[in-house]
């Protein structure tokens, strides 16, 4: 997908008012946005200890009965060969109950590696910053969710590589919600001993959501937060960002915006941003479309 030059961020009044005195956007960690569907820097992994041995378990003695021999170079999958070739048990019931103390050792390595990557993590939550737009003025949907219901503003904002709303990223649209940790691939990671990712990309875990959302169309910008220190209270990890003024080039008004509203916009652009680049959306005449057209 072509990264925009343009993106849309839609408002109510009063938080246009305050975008324009203070010439700021604010940047919020995911966890202010108070969406229950997305992760979130307590999110839990979706396994424990126990669930993560039995598992594993079952799956190594398996791999012993399998018709196939199981590929890899590791001790463990050099070890089911050899008991393979050996004949060393005569069922998979037999094969669980040595395999259990053997593997106990092994999940409690990676339980620990899956305990520092949650910290990594959290960590990430306290310091990630993400500000979001829309990829049309024209979204009823938006509109509707972030405009005040046709009575707020869309801001046009500059995404290239100058602007503070720079490398925007696209939300992607599916039925399958992200993991943290995935059963299956710990269990992978106990027989394969894959290298270790010293640098998780949890940014991609912030770019999924739920395909009711699609008619959103939404874009996210990332950044990490500057500030040095950063407290343990959730709602305060927001960074308000100065933006220059040539990076708004213009607002588009609601279909229900007041006519006193709009005045005190253009005043707060004028003494604020500028210059007043000013537009209006209309109903399509027999569709249930929006026009934008100069105000």
């Amino acid at each position: 997908m072509a990264i925009p030059e343009k993106l849309f961020k839609y408002c109510s009044i009063d938080t246009a008012q305050l975008i324009l005195s203070s010439r700021t956007l604010r940047w919020s960690s995911p966890v202010v946005y108070g969406d229950p569907l997305e992760l979130q820097h307590l999110t839990p992994v979706n396994f424990d200890r126990a669930s993560l041995l039995q598992a594993t378990i079952k799956l190594a003695a398996s791999m012993i009965f399998a018709s196939s021999k199981p590929q890899g170079d590791t001790p463990l999958i050099n070890a089911i060969r050899r008991w393979r070739e050996e004949d060393r048990f005569g069922n998979p019931e037999e094969a669980e109950g040595v395999l259990g103390e053997l593997l106990a050792k092994m999940v409690d390595q990676r339980m620990s590696t899956v305990q520092n990557y949650l910290k990594l993590w959290e960590d990430y939550n306290r310091k990630v910053r993400v500000c979001s737009f829309s990829s049309r003025p024209d979204n009823t949907v938006a509109w509707d969710h972030f405009g005040n219901n046709h009575r707020g503003v869309c801001f046009r904002f500059d995404c290239t590589d100058q602007a503070l709303a720079r490398r925007p990223q696209p939300i992607q649209y599916g039925n399958t919600r992200p993991e943290l940790a995935d059963l299956r691939d710990q269990i992978d990671a106990i027989l394969n001993n894959p290298p270790v990712d010293e640098k998780p990309n949890f940014e991609s875990l912030f770019t999924v959501k739920s395909l009711s959302r699609k008619l959103e169309q939404e874009w996210r910008c990332f950044r990490l937060s500057e500030k040095r220190q950063i407290n343990d209270e959730p709602s305060t990890w927001v960074d308000d960002l100065t933006f220059e003024t040539s990076e708004l080039s213009a607002v588009c008004f609601g279909i229900d915006t007041s006519e006193a509203d709009k005045k005190m916009i253009v005043s707060l652009m004028k003494e604020h941003i500028g210059h007043t680049r000013c537009y209006q959306t209309n109903l399509a005449n027999g569709r249930y479309d929006l026009e934008i057209q100069k105000a």
